[in-house]
């Protein structure tokens, strides 16, 4: 059977390593892409030819082709200049249809959706590649970021076992290719973490009560995240040797000073407690007093007002008033 191709770009996409039975991704066919696949350097939108590449996708490709499109799908969304536009085609992309429920299939489903949660917080990936040094004095204004790194790393840290499944039996060497993208993704997420846990593990003490309460309450979670990151790397033995990536040093607080800072938290907090009800009492005085002026002032106005001044007697509705209140008129 002839295919009929609608475009030389769908043509060239066909015959290129993304698309055809070769084993690997060529990078190079991605960066000819990213040209459109014009020999000729033509002007042509960045988002004419993601919108091209998103609809000439096959919808049932075989698996080592769709493993080798949700590749060139992560490399582009890894892109610097060009990754927050085609992040807005990933979003809209339905991926593949699947009408069987083996592994293959469960692994392909589950990092189509790795790649939409990605592209759905790109500006949160570009944010932990840039090199750029976020501190603790910014935690306020990027805490929605920290949240969104830990719920990213949980959700692909929550199949593991099935990586390591795929792993065990795969005999396709781009599965690698694929762990190693999402490895860099995962090692940016948790770095971002990590140095906002070192920082608040050494000034935790000078910051202010509400931002202390705020990172302390991530704690649990940043931990969870630092035991899982462990076993989420151990998954790389299973590459070829020169394909191994050196172990990082974990930076985690020592149970001594998780001790310290378990108390600080404590003495803070009831130090925030007792400021509360100060406050609150303060409040409850300065809106008490005005009443008993006023009620002072309308019984000094009646005839009960009158025999008090003339009686040596203390009043018997003042005192029951005083005793239902709890508090002491304001004498005249």
């Amino acid at each position: 059977m002839i295919n009929i191709f609608k475009s030389d770009f769908e043509r060239h996409l066909q015959q290129s390593s993304i698309l055809n039975n070769a084993v690997q991704l060529n990078v190079t066919d991605l960066k000819f892409l990213m040209k459109g696949f014009q020999e000729q350097q033509t002007p042509i939108s960045i988002r004419t030819i993601f919108k091209k590449f998103i609809n000439a996708l096959p919808i049932k490709p075989s698996y080592r082709v769709k493993l080798k499109i949700l590749a060139a799908c992560h490399v582009l969304l890894d892109d610097l200049i060009h990754g927050a536009i085609f992040a807005e085609y990933v979003s809209d992309w339905d991926g593949f249809v699947d009408d069987s429920y083996s592994i293959e299939d469960k692994f392909v489903v589950f990092y189509f959706q790795v790649l939409q949660r990605f592209a759905n917080s790109i500006a949160l990936i570009k944010m932990v590649k840039n090199q750029r040094s976020y501190t603790i004095k910014q935690f306020e204004e990027f805490q929605n970021m920290y949240y969104k790194a830990i719920n990213l790393l949980n959700f692909v840290f929550c199949q593991t076992p099935l990586f390591k499944d795929i792993l065990a039996q795969n005999k396709e060497d781009i599965i690698y290719e694929l762990l190693l993208l999402l490895w860099n993704d995962v090692i940016a997420l948790y770095l971002f973490l990590e140095k906002l846990i070192k920082e608040f593990e050494l000034e935790y003490s000078s910051l202010q009560t509400s931002v202390f309460f705020q990172i302390y309450q991530l704690l649990p979670d940043i931990q969870k995240v630092q035991n899982s990151i462990k076993e989420f790397y151990q998954l790389h033995y299973y590459h070829k040797i020169e394909k191994h990536i050196k172990e990082p040093y974990w930076k985690e607080i020592n149970e001594k000073k998780l001790d310290e800072i378990h108390k600080y938290n404590q003495i803070v907090k009831i130090s925030t407690t007792r400021h509360k009800l100060q406050q609150q009492a303060r409040r409850r005085n300065l809106t008490l007093t005005p009443q008993n002026n006023c009620q002072q002032q309308y019984f000094s106005n009646t005839t009960l007002g009158y025999l008090k001044r003339l009686s040596t007697c203390e009043d018997p509705f003042e005192v029951s008033v005083q005793d239902n209140f709890g508090y002491q008129f304001t004498q005249q």
